[in-house]
C-alpha cells in the first residue's frame, strides 16, 4: 500500500497521478453521464412532494456522487496502469 509523506496510508492520493488522453476522456464521459443521472433526479424532487420520494431520489443522487468518485479513483490508480497488458499497436510501437 502506498503512504503519503507522513508515512500514513495514502487513501486520499497527496499526490495527483496524471493519466492519459484517452483516461481523461472515459473520466469526463463518467462525470457527464453521472451529471446526467443526477439532474434527471434533481428534475423530479419537489419542496412540497412526498418526503419519501425526495428522499429516495436524493440517495440515488447520493450514490451516483459516489459511483463517480469511485470509478474516477480506479480510473486514475496507478495499479490499473501498471497491470496493463500492452495492447498489439503499442507491442509494435516498440
Amino acid at each position: 500500500m502506498r503512504v503519503d509523506s507522513r508515512g500514513f496510508p495514502d487513501i486520499c492520493r497527496e499526490q495527483f497521478t496524471p493519466v492519459s488522453e484517452e483516461a481523461q476522456q472515459h473520466i469526463r464521459q463518467i462525470k457527464l453521464t453521472c451529471n446526467s443521472l443526477i439532474g434527471l433526479c434533481k428534475s423530479h424532487q419537489r419542496p412540497m412532494g412526498d418526503a419519501e420520494v425526495n428522499r429516495l431520489l436524493q440517495l440515488a443522487v447520493t450514490y451516483f456522487e459516489n459511483g463517480s468518485m469511485w470509478a474516477v479513483k480506479a480510473l486514475t490508480s496507478e495499479d490499473m496502469y501498471m497491470n496493463q497488458k500492452p495492447t498489439a499497436a503499442s507491442e509494435n510501437d516498440a
